[in-house]
Order: structure tokens, then sequence, then C-alpha cells
């Protein structure tokens, strides 16, 4: 029995060799590049005193993929009333497909007596509120901390 096809030569197999390597590194990156669009932020951690008084900062990190750009945000709630005490960013890497190293961001505020003004003093929470982006067509849910605190004017 002939066979149909003509046996494969050296360099045949060597190319086939090197496009099956691409194609296998190019098909993990793909799937943690897919992992972390998906999951975008990582954690969310706040730092607040027991008593919150003008003047006594307060802080939260995040811990995020570095796939894409997203949001942080610091509100002060009491009763139904809820100012936001501040904003920031965070960061992508610069070649976020293939670059998995996570990104960290902080950010600290410092609530001045006009800021604590229309609260009341007693109990209150503190929420750090981390948002990613679309990412395949998809807006993953918001991550929040929270941190119970006492309003003290």
């Amino acid at each position: 029995m002939r066979a149909r096809f003509a046996p494969e030569s050296a360099w045949e197999k060597c190319l086939k060799g090197i496009t099956l390597g691409f194609a296998a590194f190019y098909l993990v990156i793909a799937t943690i590049s897919g992992f972390r669009a998906i999951v975008q932020i990582y954690s969310v951690k706040i730092s607040a005193p027991a008593v919150l008084q003008p003047g006594i900062s307060v802080s939260t990190v995040v811990r995020s993929s570095g796939r894409t750009f997203g949001d942080v945000t610091l509100e002060l709630a009491q009763r139904g009333r809820v100012d936001t005490l501040g904003r920031g960013m965070l960061a992508a890497n610069r070649n976020s497909v293939f670059d998995p190293r996570p990104r960290s961001a902080s950010l600290a505020v410092t609530p001045t007596s006009q800021m604590l003004a229309d609260f009341e003093n007693g109990p209150a929470e503190i929420r750090s509120i981390a948002r990613g982006r679309s990412q395949f067509l998809r807006v993953p849910p918001p991550r929040i901390a929270t941190a119970t605190v006492q309003i003290s004017k």
C-alpha cells in the first residue's frame, strides 16, 4: 500500500514545532490575560481611625490586575446621607495584555471641618469602592471595603 502524502522534511518538522510552540505560548498568555480582564480588582483595604475628626487621615489601598484603568472612591455615609471624600484612578500596565504584574494604588483623604459639617456626631461608615472598566463587553461588579467610625466634630 502506498502512502498518500510525502513524508515531512526536516524543515517542515522544525517549522511545525516552532509554530506549535508559539501557539502554546500565546494560548497561555491569552488565558492569563482573559482572567485578568474578568477579575480586575484583587483587593481593597481601608484604614480609618475609630474616631473621625477634622484633620485625621483616612486611607485606602487597592490592588488591581493592571489590565485596564479603574477608579477608587472614598465615601462617608451616615443615616442616608452619603458624601464623597475623595476620588482616585487605578493605573494600567503599559503593555497590559502581556504584563501580568498587579498594580497598587492608594488614596488618602484628610477630612476638613467643612466636609464634616453636614454630618452629626455619632456612628458613620466609611466606604472604599473600587471599580474596574468594561472588558469583553462586561463591567465587573465593584469591590467595596467598609469601616465603622464615630464622627466627632
